[in-house]
């Protein structure tokens, strides 16, 4: 539902990528509201007192306080850091919740280092910095990191702004709610020294931010991941994440960051079908024919088909929710044909298996060679597909307007629709907040009479100097020449100014009478929220009609990084800043891994084996096992690798295909790590590591090469489509 808002017709707020009040109610104390110098909490108020979650970390608040010490008073309670206090021009002051989501503060360890420096607020050696996130971000998971600076800008003073006009750069940062850029979050395993590990990396545009690691310790951020909708079906939810991340991937090598990103960028992938432009253009990108993909990188690098950081997360999403990487998704649906569509499915093949492409190559961060990239299974449709007819026009987040941003702004700062904190109460502070905003908002929109009134009498005194300068009589034929051009431009841009300043004149005063109408309708106390947003329909009407785009190139709409934070909060389901195909869950706020004690430090995992299918050749071309024979069947190979840092023992696991188990390891095979053993389908194999299964039957059409371990756990897995002679199957990934 929405709970308040503004018409802005122009102009753009920023959306960027990249002391405290002593006379506080005790903790839980919640005044009734009231004017003059009422105390008012409002927000989710326990919530600005709840410890956090102790069960595995605890935060050092010294250390954070002498962090995030520029946003006021020390803080008692780990939540105020997520907290803001509104100081109003009446003297009346607000405690707002703007950065909690409904439950305790999870605080979630992160540091972007590696190595003996890296420590807990105890001095615990940790040594990876990424280790406690791959808790909540396994191998495949994604999530999005939205960056923002409220602990050390825990004050928002409307008096003060107000005393010397509040202006647009005063307000934008807290318009966007302190958010400031999204980083895309992905598990993957990465190395560490000789071993490999469990770590998070991010995706980001401009691609070399953090260099695909989180930050600093001042510089915080919020962990939310994706909720697919009820109607998902289950067995496919995990296949739709595979989806989002691989195209977290690509879009993320082919984008460019645009230099105009803080509101002045259009969001162009606005719709259904131009989301599945930008995944066509993408694919082009990657895996076109020379002359095709150049075109399409060139499309990349156009104004309106850029991408900031924000939008990353929304076109990727998107795109991984609209269109499958399968035939049916990218060429029965005439996207691509069947060559390029074979193209780009093999550079993804050849992404996992370690080999340069595009994905890289085209990718400052070095980071993403680390994510695992795949093909969605063949019966994968559409999200929408799975829903009603409603769930067609959606994206994976609704585009906002100014609209929505205002009502953002104000409903996470005065959350009106709840009768626990005062209901209808808080209108008359609702009415303050918006008049107070007036100031920087109509700066915002460029409707300032003095830019354009100070362009006017410039013009005018250069048109009177230039006039002094010709009734000159002495004055030489040619340089009057010059002097009636420039007097003649002058004129030119007077006339201009004059009809913008008009134009502004003349938009004020509309926009001054709806503004208007919104704080008194606002002001006013109704019998209940239902009543107050009947009253309230049809002024929004009417701004949704002025703020929404004026063109087909998404100017007007935006993605910003605030709108995924509207979006994960707890009263955003059924409100209009909502309606994209996805929800958002709080993960936890990350706070930096010099700040937080680990109650329970475990000790460094002891060496382990990591045994894999590293290659398999279905369809041999030579005397593979090395017994002076060619033969296609017994020179069918399969070989394992240890990339661990311990032994392993094979006694007794065994390789099977689709049909039945092709090969069972006698006991005593002990793997050492950095070795291989092949097995092969027949004959005398040579060497110590290599043997003969009778018959390996791997199928030169396509198959799947199972391997388990003793006690029937799949280790890891291999698949494959048809085979040329001699072409080898590589390691693409785990079970």
């Amino acid at each position: 539902m929405r709970h308040l808002t503004l018409a802005l017709l122009g102009g753009a707020l920023l959306f960027g990528c990249d002391g405290g009040d002593d006379s506080e109610p005790a903790p839980g104390e919640q005044p009734p509201p009231g004017g003059g110098d009422a105390q008012i909490c409002v927000g989710k108020c326990d919530g600005l007192t709840t410890a956090p979650d102790q069960s595995a970390y605890t935060v050092d608040l010294a250390k954070a306080n002498a962090v995030w010490s520029r946003g006021g008073a020390p803080v008692e309670h780990l939540a105020d850091l997520y907290a803001v206090t509104i100081k109003l021009p009446g003297g009346q002051t607000i405690k707002a919740a703007s950065h909690l989501f409904g439950g305790p503060v999870v605080p979630i360890p992160y540091h972007d280092q590696d190595g003996d420096a890296v420590r807990d607020a105890a001095g615990n050696v940790v040594g990876q910095g990424d280790r406690e996130l791959a808790r909540f971000f396994p191998p495949g998971a994604i999530g999005y990191a939205i960056k923002h600076h409220r602990p050390d800008k825990r004050v928002l003073d409307f008096g003060a702004l107000a005393g010397g006009g509040a202006s647009a750069s005063a307000l934008k940062e807290d318009m966007k709610l302190q958010d400031t850029h999204i980083e895309l979050v992905v598990g993957v395993r990465r190395p560490l020294g000789e071993r490999m590990v469990d770590g998070v990396i991010t995706l980001n545009n401009p691609q070399t931010y953090q260099r695909g690691r989180f930050g600093d310790e001042v510089y915080s951020m919020v962990f939310v991941r994706p909720r697919l909708p009820a109607y998902a079906p289950a067995e496919l939810r995990g296949a739709f994440e595979d989806n989002i991340r691989t195209m977290m991937v690509a879009f993320n090598a082919v984008s460019k960051f645009p230099g105009d990103y803080n509101g002045g960028d259009p969001l162009a992938a606005s719709t259904p079908d131009k989301v599945r432009e930008h995944v066509r253009q993408m694919v082009l990108a990657i895996a076109g024919e020379p002359e095709a993909q150049t075109a399409a990188r060139a499309w990349f690098t156009k104004q309106e088909n850029m991408i900031y950081c924000a939008e990353l997360a929304h076109v990727s999403t998107s795109a991984g929710l609209l269109v499958p990487i399968n035939r049916a998704g990218l060429v029965d649906s005439g996207l691509v044909d069947e060559a390029t569509y074979t193209r780009f499915v093999d550079v993804l093949a050849a992404h996992d298996r370690g080999e340069a492409t595009p994905l890289t190559d085209l990718n400052d961060n070095h980071l993403a060679k680390f994510v695992d990239v795949t093909a969605a299974p063949a019966d994968l449709k559409p999200l929408p597909s799975y829903g009603d007819a409603s769930e067609a026009t959606r994206l994976a987040f609704r585009p906002l307007t100014m609209v929505e941003i205002v009502e953002g702004f104000l409903k996470t700062h005065i959350p009106r629709n709840d009768p626990r904190l005062g209901g209808e109460a808080l209108a008359p502070l609702q009415a303050a907040v918006l008049q107070a905003m007036k100031p920087g908002l109509f700066e915002a929109m460029g409707m300032d009479d003095p830019l354009y009134q100070s362009m006017v009498d410039e013009a005018r005194g250069r048109i009177e100097s230039l006039q002094e300068d010709l009734n000159d009589p002495a004055l030489d034929p040619a340089r009057q020449t010059e002097l009636e051009a420039e007097a003649a431009d002058w004129r030119r841009r007077l006339g201009e100014a004059e009809a913008q300043l008009d134009a502004v004149r003349t938009r004020r005063q509309g926009v001054e009478q709806l503004f208007a109408a919104f704080v008194q309708t606002i002001g006013k106390q109704y019998e209940d929220y239902a009543a107050f947003r009947q009253a309230l329909a049809p002024l929004l009407a009417t701004a949704r009609t002025l703020a929404g785009p004026r063109d087909d190139s998404g100017t007007g709409f935006f993605v910003p990084p605030s709108a995924l934070h509207l979006v994960a909060q707890a009263n955003c389901d059924g409100d209009d800043r909502c309606g994209g195909l996805i929800g958002l869950d709080y993960v936890g706020h990350g706070v930096h891994l010099s700040m937080v004690r680990l109650n329970d430090v475990p000790p460094p995992p002891p060496p382990a084996p990591v045994v894999t299918i590293y290659e398999a050749v279905p369809r041999p071309a030579a005397d593979l096992n090395g017994d002076g024979t060619f033969d296609s069947r017994d020179d069918e190979s399969v070989v394992l690798s240890n990339d661990g840092d311990a032994p392993a023992d094979l006694s007794g696991w065994t390789l099977a295909d689709r049909v039945k188990v092709r090969f069972t390891f006698p006991d005593g095979v002990v793997m050492q790590p950095g070795t291989t053993v092949g097995v092969y389908g027949g004959g005398q194999p040579v060497g110590a590591f290599n043997y003969a299964a009778g018959a390996l039957g791997l199928n030169d059409t396509g198959d799947t090469l199972t391997l388990f371990d003793a006690d029937g756990n799949a280790v890891d897995r291999l698949e494959w489509g048809p085979v040329a002679e001699g072409e080898s199957v590589y390691f693409v990934g785990g079970p």
